[in-house]
């Protein structure tokens, strides 16, 4: 089975240079899951932000999951993305080398 990509910004491909594209998991609960496999995502306005350490990502839009009931969750709350070590340390290495 091959790797589906469930979300992506076309937009901030067309309006922005794009140096450097890093991959990277984000911590979702299990509606959230089941909406991204509909194709229920949206990227537009998102960012990613260092913070304490730890990268994540808000403005990520994630409709809700219509049959699960019994989870509220705000569409819009920041998510953690998981990276690897070597993204992790570029990431760190951008934000501090600019003065």
């Amino acid at each position: 089975m091959g790797v589906k990509i469930v979300c992506q910004n076309r937009k901030a491909r067309h309006d922005y240079f794009i140096d450097e594209v890093l991959e990277a998991g984000i911590v979702l609960l299990g509606p959230e899951v089941k909406s991204l496999r509909e194709g229920r995502g949206s990227l537009v306005d998102s960012y990613a932000r260092v913070k304490k350490g730890e990268v994540f990502l808000y403005n990520m839009h994630i409709t809700a999951y219509p049959y699960a009931h019994h989870f509220q969750l705000d569409p819009v709350r920041p998510r953690k993305l998981l990276l690897n070590v070597d993204s992790h340390k570029s990431v760190f290495f951008e934000g501090s080398s600019q003065g």
